[in-house]
């Protein structure tokens, strides 16, 4: 669902309230929500730029890990409440992360075949 101004993530009609008007009870609640999505969006800029210096660096593409592709962690959270799922988002991008990790990992591996030396060099 997309509009001029928000996302499926955030929609401005559910935050018209007037700060005035609003209880402390009501204060807090805002609060933890825009607490909640400043730690998510910094969570996720961290991971792309992660993932942005594995690609940089070491050729390994993000979208086409298998922790990239499996959305059922994604798909639950998106059911829950923002403050209840954002567990959910943070554990989908440290599986990423550490996807990406084992990839750069994987690609540094090499196989080692003995080669034989060559002759020692007498030099008369």
């Amino acid at each position: 669902m997309q509009s001029t101004y928000g996302s499926e993530f955030y929609q401005p009609s559910a935050h018209k309230a007037d700060p005035d008007e609003m209880t402390a009870k009501q204060a807090r609640a805002e609060l933890r929500i825009a607490r909640t999505r400043l730690m998510l969006a910094s969570a996720f800029v961290d991971f792309m730029r992660f993932a942005y210096n594995a690609l940089l660096t070491h050729g390994v593409n993000y979208l086409n890990l298998k922790a990239y592709r499996d959305t059922t962690i994604l798909d639950d959270a998106a059911k829950l409440p923002l403050i209840k799922g954002s567990d959910r988002y943070l554990e989908w991008i440290g599986r990423v992360r550490h996807d990406i990790t084992a990839a750069v990992a994987r690609k540094g591996l090499r196989a080692i075949s003995a080669k034989p030396t060559p002759p020692a060099r007498k030099d008369p």
